[in-house]
Parts: structure tokens; C-alpha cells; sequence
């Protein structure tokens, strides 16, 4: 950063002079009195070549003076741990750690370590020391500042440009160290410092972590400082990766921009540099930049002043609070400040079609999934915010692991067994722990749903992790299922035979007909010739007699009743062959029809099995 005047470096000898709030002092100041506490030396040696010209700041952990290095003649900086009680080990571990990180690290916008060492009085390090610079304020008056955090207290929001310049030197050596398998993990203002000629230099490594080899340890787990820790660090406990900060340096740039890091509205930033903002921003680590190498490829990109940036000619999603999204991450964030309002939306189509509109298939479908599932209203906007669905119990309750549900449901009784045994999908705990990917508990609380009909029983199966109940559960529903799995091979076997049984008692019935057809038939064939041999008889005899019938009856009278005799006779042929047919196709039928119904009672018993 380039200064307006000739720097001029601060006269800390002075004893009305108050030390600037720099981070050499690695946290609030308070007075340093009372038991186990350390005075700040204002005199004498640390380590017989550094003699002490003055403090330049003091807190909980530490004591940073201004020193002079009586072998290389020059002006150090020397911190000195303060005694920690119990937890002394501990901190001597961190604050040696400390040095060793950033002995490795040589870069021009990082604080040099030039020793580390312990005397009497205990360890100290040696750094590179940074007077600070002088700038003029807003009334043209010359100002020192040490850190970044006094020139935005004094300047307030910076303009773009020396923004965007402050913040690349630090990005830049952030991703110096970030190669060197170094995470900060506590970027802030007051940890950026200032040399005597303007250039921001990046400081205090001391809760930074090594994420490799044997290094990474629990030091210093869990701190930061509020405004700039990342979501899974201060919620979820976790120490974090190069991610965390990527999201302290978004929420740097926004207080650079806007002079304050709270409250976090997008409409007091540069429209240009919002999405920028909220990329680091993301509650989800892998939403955010996945390297400063990214982030700093996006910064440079991004213009400098608002008459270069081109207002997206996109139609904006619009708040009723009047604040518009021109982009899916910026309804993001604004769904997240108006969540009542974004449920709404969301559950009226209105983001779906938003989202459609903007051709963002990935969002849609995601959308689409939430709505499928359907379920408490709350649990899907959750899901939309985050990306993970929790589980919303009916006493409002919201769970977000399997091991959350357990503790819950061991605390909650009548919660548990109604969540174990309803008969609503979308409050089955079932449905839900197979939605998140945990399919042995999935798998748990449905065999328990089914095995179990007495519901404290099924509860306390659930929960008992020794599976001393479950495992009866199991082996008596595998013997019932090896009976039924016998009694339904059996039932296919008899079905088979009751099939084969009717396909031959059809075919019986069709054979019947034929042979009844065939009798008939040749009956009809023997009465017609026993009638024409009665004829021919006749014939014969009349031509004996001289023409005339026998007894004196005409001719054709004998004809006529060999007539009635051939049609009685095959009537009577068709009658009582017709009755024997029936007879016994009624017969056939009748067992046809029993089969039949032995037959769908045998499926039915198979499908209630199944």
C-alpha cells in the first residue's frame, strides 16, 4: 500500500504512549494482575542480546516488546509467553509451534521468525518487527497505524482500489503458505500488520494448523475470532481445511468494502464485489473457492468501479423488503436473512421458476428432489439453504445425525415410538435416515417397525446397540420366514398339479364329445341299414307276389315306416348320447371348478406371504 507522507515509526519508549491494538498481543488486552500473572518487563535482556526498549502490546497469552538485538544491531520484536498455570504445557506447545510454522514460511508479506529460544523467565520468539505507517486521514492529518485494524478504524470502508490492492498481498501470501501445508485458520485486521513502508505483512500463526503428516494436532482447536471463523469450525467443532480461510478472507474484503464486519448486508458493498462476498461466504465448505489461487483470479477479474461493471440485464428475484438477487448465490444469502419469507417462495414455485428462468438445472433439480420428499417445510428450506435435510420431530425438534436421533429418541420416549411406528412416510425416522445415506439405520428402523408389534419393545430395540433384543426378532422372523418360504413351495407345487389336473379334465371333456359324435354316428349308420335291408326285403317279396305288398298293404306304406323308423331311431341315438355326454361333462366341470378355486386360494396365500 503506498503511504501519503514519510513514514514515521511510533515512540513507544514513551510512558504515556498506549501500545496500538496490534496483534503482537494475540488477543484482548486487560490488565495483567493478580496470581499466576506476568508484569510486563520493561527493562533488562531476554536472552542476554536482546535488551528491551519498550512494550508494544500485551494480552492473555503473551507479551510482545520492541527490542534491539545487540549482535546484529538492528530492532526486533520478541514475544514472550505468559505463564498459563495448568495449562502451561499446553500453551508452550502452541507458542513454540507457532514459531517452527513460521520459521518455514519466507515470503515478503509475511512476519519473519528470526529465533526461538527460552531463558529463565521462559520461551520467546524473535520477529521481523513492523513499526507501522503513516497515513493521513480524512481531514488530511497525519495518522500511525500498525495494523489493518487501525486504518479501518480510522478510515472506515476503504475505496475499491486500495481494497483490492491490500487484499492481494494478503491472499497472495496466503496461498504461499497455503503451498507450504499451512492454514491460518484466524485471518482478521488486526492480524495483518503494516512495515514502515506500507506493505502489509500477515501475522500470528499461532492456532494455524499443519495439515499433514504429525503435525495436526487439537492445538488451538476450535478458536478464531467471530465474524471471520468459518460455520464448521465454530458449530460443528471441526479444524477445517485451506477453506476456512477462504472464508475469512470474504469476510475481510466485506469489512474492507464496508467499513464494519456486522452487520453483513450485501447492499453496503460495491454490487461488483457482492457474488465475490458470498463465494467465500458459502456455509458449505465445497461451495466456497476451493483454493486462493481461485480467489485471486476472481479478484482480478472483478472492475474497480461500479461504472465498469455491466448491471446483469437479467430479471432480479425480488424481496418484499426491496432487495433483489441477480444471481443463485445472492438469493441464497437473501433467503438465508428472510428465511420466513424464502419458505413461501420456495414452496410456491416461485425460486423453481426463478431458478428455471436462469436455466439453473442443478438448483431445479434440487428443488424438485426437496419437494418430492415432501415432509416438514421447515427441514426442506433447511435443506435448500444447506444442502443437508434434518430431521424436524413433532415437538419441533431438529436432528441432524443418526447419533442425534438416538440421543433424542433415549430422552424423548413417546417421540421415538411414534417416529419408529407411524404410518406416515414423511415422519417415519426410516424414510428420512435412508434419505441422508444412512441405510444400516435405515435398514434398522424398518426391522424393527416390522418385527416388533409391541412399541416400547421396538423402541428398545432401536436404541439397544447391543442388538440383545433385535437379535430374537431376527431369528425367530428368519424360522417363520423359512416355513412360509416351504409353505409357499409347497402351495406352487400343489398349484402346478391343480393346473396339470384341469388342463386334463378339459381335455377329457373335448375327448368325450368327439367319442359321443362318433357313436352317434354309427348308430344312425346301423338304424339306416337295418331300415334298408327292411326295404329290399319288401322289394323282394313284392316281385314274389306279383307286385303286391304282403297283407295287401300299398307299397308305400312299408316305405313310410321305414322312415319313422330311421328318424326315431337316431333321434333316440342323439338323445340318450346327448344325456351321457352331459352327464358327464357336468361332472368334469364340476371338478374342473373345484381345482380352480383350490387353485386361487393357493395364489391368494402366496401373494399375502409375499
Amino acid at each position: 500500500m503506498k503511504k501519503d507522507t514519510e513514514n514515521r515509526p511510533p515512540d513507544h519508549s514513551s510512558p504515556n504512549a498506549s501500545p496500538p491494538d496490534s496483534i503482537y498481543s494475540t488477543s484482548t488486552k486487560f490488565p495483567l494482575t493478580g496470581k499466576g500473572e506476568t508484569q510486563p518487563d520493561r527493562s533488562g535482556a531476554i536472552g542476554d542480546r536482546y535488551h528491551i526498549m519498550s512494550v508494544i502490546g500485551q494480552g492473555g497469552m503473551g507479551i510482545v516488546y520492541q527490542c534491539r538485538d545487540s549482535n546484529l544491531k538492528r530492532i526486533v520484536a520478541v514475544k514472550r509467553l505468559i505463564e498459563q498455570g495448568e495449562q502451561s504445557k499446553l500453551a508452550i506447545q502452541r507458542f513454540m509451534r507457532e514459531a517452527q510454522i513460521i520459521a518455514k514460511l519466507d515470503h515478503r508479506n509475511i512476519v519473519r521468525v528470526y529465533d526461538a529460544s527460552e531463558d529463565a523467565q521462559g520461551p520467546y520468539i524473535v520477529m521481523e518487527y513492523c513499526p507501522g505507517t503513516t497515513i493521513r486521514d480524512k481531514n488530511n492529518n497525519e495518522q500511525h497505524v500498525l495494523s489493518l485494524n487501525d486504518l479501518i478504524k480510522l478510515h472506515g470502508k476503504l475505496k475499491p482500489e486500495k481494497a483490492i490492492a491490500l487484499l492481494t498481498e494478503i491472499a497472495e501470501a496466503l496461498s504461499y503458505a497455503h503451498k507450504n501445508g499451512v492454514v491460518h485458520r484466524d485471518i482478521k485486521p488486526a492480524n495483518v500488520l503494516f512495515a514502515a513502508d506500507g506493505l502489509p505483512k500477515l501475522a500470528d500463526f499461532g492456532i494455524a494448523q499443519i495439515p499433514t503428516g504429525g503435525d495436526k494436532t487439537d492445538l488451538g482447536r476450535g478458536m478464531g475470532t467471530l465474524g471471520y471463523i468459518a460455520p464448521e469450525v465454530l458449530f460443528r467443532g471441526e479444524s477445517g481445511d485451506n477453506r476456512v480461510d477462504i472464508f475469512a478472507l470474504g469476510a475481510l474484503l466485506y469489512e474492507l468494502l464496508s467499513g464494519n464486519i456486522h452487520p453483513l448486508i450485501l447492499d453496503n458493498i460495491p454490487l461488483q464485489f457482492r457474488a465475490l462476498v458470498l463465494s467465500c461466504l458459502q456455509v458449505d465448505p465445497g461451495k466456497r473457492f476451493r483454493t486462493v489461487e481461485n480467489f485471486l483470479a476472481a479478484l482480478r477479474k472483478t472492475p474497480l468501479s461500479d461504472t465498469d461493471f455491466v448491471r446483469p440485464t437479467i430479471k432480479p428475484f425480488q424481496f418484499s423488503s426491496g432487495e433483489s438477487a441477480y444471481t443463485k448465490e445472492e438469493l441464497m444469502w437473501l433467503s438465508e436473512k428472510n428465511p420466513e419469507e424464502a419458505m413461501k417462495l420456495l414452496y410456491n414455485g416461485s425460486i423453481e421458476d426463478w431458478l428455471n428462468y436462469l436455466c439453473e438445472d442443478e438448483w431445479r433439480d434440487r428443488i424438485k428432489k426437496i419437494m418430492d420428499y415432501g415432509g416438514d417445510n421447515r427441514a426442506g428450506f433447511i435443506e435448500w439453504i444447506s444442502g443437508s435435510r434434518p430431521f424436524i420431530t413433532r415437538r419441533g425438534s431438529q436432528l441432524n445425525t443418526a447419533d442425534e436421533v438416538i440421543k433424542y429418541f433415549t430422552e424423548n420416549v413417546s417421540d421415538g415410538r411414534y417416529h419408529i411406528f407411524t404410518n406416515e412416510e414423511a415422519e417415519f425416522i426410516g424414510s428420512w435416515l435412508k434419505y441422508i445415506g444412512e441405510d444400516k439405520w435405515a435398514k434398522r428402523a424398518n426391522d424393527v417397525k416390522r418385527l416388533f408389534k409391541d412399541r416400547k419393545q421396538g423402541l428398545d430395540a432401536f436404541l439397544d446397540l447391543t442388538n440383545t433384543l433385535l437379535r430374537p426378532a431376527y431369528e425367530e422372523h428368519f424360522r417363520v420366514q423359512a416355513k412360509q418360504e416351504n409353505d409357499e413351495k409347497t402351495r406352487k407345487q400343489q398349484i402346478m398339479l391343480l393346473e396339470n389336473q384341469i388342463k386334463d379334465a378339459k381335455l377329457k371333456i373335448k375327448k368325450t364329445e368327439k367319442i359321443t359324435a362318433v357313436v352317434v354316428y354309427l348308430i344312425c349308420i346301423v338304424i339306416a341299414l337295418l331300415i334298408g335291408f327292411i326295404g329290399i326285403t319288401i322289394f323282394f317279396e313284392s316281385l314274389s307276389n306279383k307286385g303286391r305288398p304282403p297283407d295287401g298293404l300299398p307299397y308305400f306304406m312299408y316305405s313310410l315306416f321305414g322312415l319313422v323308423l330311421l328318424s326315431a331311431g337316431y333321434c333316440a341315438g342323439e338323445f340318450f348320447s346327448k344325456k351321457i355326454v352331459e352327464s358327464k361333462v357336468t361332472r368334469i366341470n364340476k371338478k374342473i371348478n373345484d381345482m380352480t378355486s383350490q387353485l386361487r386360494s393357493l395364489e391368494n396365500e402366496n401373494k399375502e406371504y409375499k
